[in-house]
């Protein structure tokens, strides 16, 4: 799978397309920053619940949601990776490291 394109990966190519006045590579470009603006996340996501979670994609990822090496990793484990709550997920050298994005929710007390 290749590489997501970064905000400066971007910023590189727009350059080469202004520097060589190439307009359908610009509009391309705009494209990618207006979808990912739109989709307002460029991070991959992770909303854990007693038994199960969901992975939320960046926008990179789309085209080959299968392929994404953060889906394979999450999808290998025997259940949820974390307690309940939302997380950014990443995958380095070492495998998936987690960053909660909201504090878990106290329990409900049950008022008696």
């Amino acid at each position: 799978m290749e590489e997501p394109l970064s905000a400066e990966r971007l910023a590189a190519l727009r350059a080469v397309a202004v520097e060589e006045r190439l307009p359908n590579m610009l509009s391309l470009i705009d494209e990618v920053e207006r979808l990912r603006a739109a989709l307002g996340e460029q991070r991959h996501i992770v909303d854990v619940a007693e038994t199960e979670f969901g992975l939320q994609h960046p926008v990179e990822c789309r085209p080959d949601l299968l392929g994404c090496a953060v889906g394979k990793a999450l999808n290998a484990l025997d259940g949820p990776p974390m307690p309940v709550g939302r997380y950014v997920v990443e995958l380095g050298p070492d495998g998936l490291s987690f960053a909660a994005l909201t504090p878990p929710e106290p329990p409900e007390s049950s008022g008696q």
